[in-house]
Formats: C-alpha cells, sequence, structure tokens
C-alpha cells in the first residue's frame, strides 16, 4: 500500500513538473508583442481643399500632405511631386489628381510618368466628389456630371447633420468625415469599406474592358490610398 501511495505521489509530481515546463517553454516561446512601423507617404493633392482636408481627418502622424497651389494640371501635379519628393525620403509617393477638363494626352502622360517615378496615383474621373459618393450609393460608373456631385453627396448627408459647400470652402469637415466614417445600417457595413469595394469593382470593370483612365469616366482610384491610411491609422472600416 505504501508502495502504491508512493508511486501515486510521484506520478502527481511528474505531471506538475511537466506542466511547469509547458508554461516555462509557452512564455520563453511567445512572441513578443511587436509594434509595426508605419510607413512614411507622401501625399500631393491637386484639388482646392477638399483631398487635403479628407486625408489630414485620418490623422496618420507619418503622412505628409502637400496641398499643390500652382497649376492644376495632372502633369504639373507629377512634376511639383518630383521636386518634393527630392527633401527627404519616402516609403511611398502618392500623386492625387482628378481628370475634369483637362485634355485625355495631359491626363494619361501625368499617370505614366508618375508611374516611371514609382509614384502611385489615386485619380478620380472626374473628380475627387465621386469618391465621396460611392459612401453612399453605389453608382455602378453611370456617367454623372460632376457639376451634380455636391447636390448628390448634401442629400445624404444632410439628414445626417453635416454639409458639404462645394463652391465654397470645400472642405472635410469633422462633422462631414464623422458620416463618411460611419456605419450603414441598412447595408450592414461601415460606408469606407463599401467605398472601397465600389470603386475596385468599378476599377477593375475598366481594365477588364480595356478602358483607359482618361475614358473611364465614374471611376476612381483613391481607394487604393484609403486602405494604405485604414492600415496604419485609428480609423477602423
Amino acid at each position: 500500500m505504501r508502495e502504491r501511495r508512493n508511486k501515486l505521489a510521484i506520478q502527481r509530481e511528474d505531471r506538475e513538473s511537466a506542466r511547469a515546463r509547458r508554461r516555462s517553454q509557452t512564455d520563453l516561446t511567445r512572441a513578443a508583442p511587436t509594434r509595426e512601423i508605419k510607413p512614411t507617404l507622401l501625399i500631393v493633392c491637386e484639388g482646392q481643399n477638399t483631398e487635403r482636408s479628407y486625408f489630414e481627418q485620418f490623422r496618420l502622424s507619418s503622412a505628409r500632405i502637400e496641398q499643390y497651389g500652382g497649376k492644376k494640371s495632372p502633369t504639373h501635379v507629377v512634376e511639383f511631386t518630383k521636386k518634393v519628393a527630392t527633401k527627404k525620403e519616402y516609403d511611398e509617393v502618392w500623386c492625387v489628381f482628378d481628370k475634369d477638363d483637362f485634355t485625355n494626352d495631359d491626363f494619361l502622360k501625368a499617370i505614366q510618368e508618375a508611374e516611371n517615378q514609382k509614384f502611385s496615383v489615386a485619380w478620380s474621373n472626374q473628380s475627387f466628389e465621386y469618391w465621396l459618393i460611392l459612401h453612399f450609393e453605389d453608382n455602378h460608373g453611370a456617367k454623372m456630371p460632376r457639376t451634380d456631385y455636391e447636390a448628390r453627396i448634401n442629400s445624404h448627408i444632410n439628414p445626417l447633420r453635416a454639409h458639404y459647400d462645394g463652391k465654397g470652402s470645400k472642405l472635410i469637415t469633422s462633422a462631414f468625415f464623422d458620416v463618411l466614417s460611419g456605419f450603414d445600417l441598412l447595408k450592414n457595413e461601415s460606408r469606407v469599406q463599401l467605398a472601397i469595394d465600389r470603386a475596385g469593382r468599378r476599377d477593375g470593370e475598366c481594365r477588364r474592358a480595356g478602358i483607359n483612365p482618361a475614358e473611364s469616366e465614374s471611376c476612381t482610384t483613391v481607394y487604393k490610398l484609403v486602405k494604405r491610411f485604414l492600415k496604419y491609422s485609428q480609423i477602423v472600416p
């Protein structure tokens, strides 16, 4: 009997010892929490206040956002970006510009030159406000004159106590941004993610059809830059 008790005690000690070793090994092998290093981004915007005020709302400390104030054709934006990008080393450089009424040649030349410089491009055809509209409706690429953008946006955000002054300040206010980054209850999805999905789908349709960006009216690649911001900002889509 005594031998049996001793054997059981030894087995108990062995089990406890084994558990202790496993806990020790787990503690030693558990990966230490790491903080992902945010890349430094240079974003040069062509627009008058809208784009810059929008991206600044993400409060990404590693992003420098410049607003180009000279001649605003897409090629001038890229040339300005080249100058700014030489002053400091950045992990990513982005050009943000619109088709507007600029010629197809200028628009396509700007995109090509940006790509030659290893810059990323967030372009919109016709303008940046199209990206904002996609937070509320799926346009499916139907042509929409940009003169209608302001009214279209306000039809969605005014009932939510926000306003966009597209003919005046052209600012994305905190109230407007709160709506953009809010949740669509009917779709059961964040508005930002809805816009990303819609813009990505439309962009893919144009590329598969072989339609160049200058001819891709009601299309935007701003979603690509927003995805980069979301990865490192505090905004949760």
